[in-house]
Order: C-alpha cells, then sequence, then structure tokens
C-alpha cells in the first residue's frame, strides 16, 4: 500500500497546478497531464522515485478536478 503524500507535498503540488497555463493542460492525455504536473514539480523539488510513484497516483486519481480547477 502506496504512502499518502506529506501535507507540504501536497501544498506544493496544488500550487504547481494552479500555475500551469489552461491552454497546455487542455491539449494532454491524463498520462501526459501527470508527467507533465510532476515535471514541475520537480524542478522545485527533487522527488525520490517512490514520491514520484506516490504523486502520480495521486494524480491519477484527480486528472478531472484538475482539468476543472485549471478550466475555471
Amino acid at each position: 500500500m502506496l504512502r499518502a503524500p506529506s501535507p507540504s507535498m501536497l501544498r506544493l503540488l496544488w500550487t504547481v497546478v494552479e500555475n500551469i497555463q489552461p491552454n497546455l493542460i487542455s491539449g494532454l492525455s491524463d498520462v501526459q497531464l501527470i508527467r507533465q504536473v510532476l515535471h514541475e514539480l520537480q524542478r522545485l523539488v527533487c522527488l525520490a522515485p517512490e514520491e514520484s510513484h506516490i504523486l502520480s497516483e495521486y494524480l491519477g486519481d484527480r486528472t478531472m478536478l484538475i482539468r476543472d480547477l485549471t478550466e475555471g
């Protein structure tokens, strides 16, 4: 079973999501969207492979929410 992301990592992750350009997200598949968010996050912090996997799973369950928030 995977651990949950830490509260500080979640805050940073959602800050990254808020700062991604909506026109970029609209053209991405869900897999590409997750990769893009992780790429932007990794520009700010160094992620261990396990953290990256945990965040990928977390984002995968929330792609519709991410799209809704960025379109809003």
